[in-house]
């Protein structure tokens, strides 16, 4: 099935009965909704069953897609409520069996040729320092960043999934600004001695 044709088309082909166009839905959105998962659950376990979560949500709900907004905005919204919902199970199982702390996934600066140590070890304190002070924002404020700042959607389009206005969009994202450069601002570049 060709990336070409419109997410309407394939919605109403999907729910006509059409398995092909399902298929095509599933295969184009399944690395955004896993990208959703991640960034939420931080935990590729919980990730892969939000995901599948949010896809069977999907194909169940399809039939009540009445087009009011963008597919895409549509499932965005069915993406987050799923990791939200494999977050709860998570501490809900955490609380149960009392186990030991999930691990996060951390990037790893990979080496740039000419870089020195000291510069390879100063960008490897201000990412972990960066991913930190973003850890450490209320949800909604790290939801409303990564929409606008990471998936490059307008604020209108973000307000839409988030089911809020535009307003409280662009107030989080720059209370989410705010707290990571007041977290950040202690970083100083080394000065060299002559």
């Amino acid at each position: 099935m060709s990336d070409r044709v419109s997410d309407g088309s394939l919605v109403q082909r999907a729910q006509r009965g059409e398995v092909a166009a399902l298929d095509a839905l599933a295969g184009r959105y399944r690395p955004m909704v896993m990208k959703i998962a991640l960034r939420l659950t931080r935990n590729r376990a919980d990730a892969e069953d939000a995901t599948q979560e949010a896809m069977f949500r999907m194909f169940r709900a399809l039939l009540d897609f009445r087009g009011e907004s963008a597919f895409s905005s549509w499932l965005y919204r069915i993406a987050l409520n799923s990791a939200k919902t494999a977050l709860i199970e998570r501490a809900r199982r955490l609380r149960v069996f009392a186990s030991a702390h999930e691990d996060d996934e951390r990037h790893r600066l990979e080496p740039v040729d000419g870089s020195t140590p000291e510069a390879l070890t100063l960008a490897a304190e201000i990412g972990a320092m960066t991913f930190a002070a973003v850890q450490a924002l209320p949800l909604d404020q790290r939801n409303a960043l990564a929409l606008c700042q990471v998936d490059g959607l307008s604020y209108l389009e973000a307000a839409r999934i988030m089911e809020c206005p535009i307003g409280t969009v662009r107030s989080r994202v720059s209370r989410a600004r705010q707290a990571i450069d007041q977290r950040l601002g202690a970083i100083s570049a080394p000065v060299d001695c002559p």
